[in-house]
């Protein structure tokens, strides 16, 4: 199971595209709507595009407007998992997406829902605050697909349909997540984005908690559904333990190593400069202290060798 948080894009402003509307994001997750595949709350079965609009849109008291007002999650299980989901669930095993009934299909999504409704709580409780946060205390809504189209981009920045673009091949079902920024109450911010894990800060005399931790949410959303479905992961499946993923990171901190050391060694050229920089300003300001200075430092130095030469 690979849980993502999508990156949202900048428009020509410079401004990320989610400090807007969620308009955009609604119409294209309307691709595969139907009677029966509707947007879905943690309570909602059934959920209208307009309100789903309406609800994010308007749940950001006290944020700016250049500030991220939601965010997109999806939730991505592997064809391995989508088999097993639809052996568990139905007590058969199918070699096509396509071989489930119209009944079936709605089981099976059913059973995603629960599984999504509950990856939620995951979200919320890996927010670092004064109290637990829970589902309940999340505006969401999720929309379950079938499908995957070709050339479909990864960040939430575009518009468009794609109910005539080329259908992949295989077992495709996913989730994807809108959800606010701000908690129901909007009194509590919550940025999945955040650069901390877990920070604790004194704010006006009061300890704030702050933070998200994505990595722990990810390994949980997989813990979850291989306790939900009673799934066993074998060696390297987990997203974490790939082996893709771990040349990926290694290549990543092999990049971070080297940028560091150019820029150290660029540092130490410029400390040379500095240093050759500061000993010629002092010479033209004062020639007859600099020269004694620097004498002073020679006989030091011949001494100093001379030391060490006896020893």
């Amino acid at each position: 199971m690979y849980s993502k948080l999508h990156r949202p894009i900048k428009n020509k402003c410079g401004t990320f595209i989610n400090a807007g509307s969620c308009v955009f994001l609604v119409e294209y997750l309307k691709k595969e709507e139907s009677i029966t595949n509707t947007f879905f709350s943690h309570h909602e079965d059934a959920v209208s595009s307009t309100d789903v609009v309406d609800r994010i849109d308007n749940n950001k008291r006290t944020l700016k407007s250049k500030q991220e007002k939601f965010y997109m999650l999806t939730y991505n299980p592997s064809e391995k998992e989508i088999k097993y989901l639809i052996q568990n669930t139905l007590g058969k095993k199918v070699e096509k997406w396509e071989n489930l009934t119209d009944v079936e299909r709605q089981q099976i999504i059913g059973e995603f829902k629960v599984y999504v409704r509950n990856s939620m709580n995951v979200y919320a409780n890996n927010f670092n605050r004064d109290r637990e946060v829970k589902a309940d205390d999340l505006v969401y809504f999720a929309k379950i697909e079938e499908n995957r189209y070709e050339d479909e981009k990864e960040e939430y920045g575009f518009l468009g349909n794609k109910k005539n673009a080329p259908k992949k091949a295989g077992f495709n079902l996913h989730a994807h997540v809108i959800v606010s920024r701000m908690d129901k109450s909007q009194t509590m911010a919550l940025s999945p984005r955040s650069k901390n894990r877990e920070v604790t800060t004194q704010l006006n005399g009061k300890t704030v908690k702050s933070g998200f931790n994505l990595m722990k949410w990810k390994k949980e959303c997989e813990d979850l559904f291989s306790e939900q479905y009673n799934y066993r992961y074998e060696i390297g499946e987990r997203y974490d333990r790939n082996p893709a993923y771990i040349a990926k990171q290694r290549l990543s901190g092999t990049i971070k190593n080297k940028i560091m050391n150019e820029i150290m060694e660029d540092m130490k050229e410029e400390r040379k400069i500095h240093r050759n920089v500061t000993q010629v300003s002092r010479l033209i300001a004062n020639p007859k202290k600099a020269l004694k200075s620097y004498l002073k430092q020679k006989v030091k130095d011949i001494l100093s060798d001379n030391q060490q030469t006896e020893i």
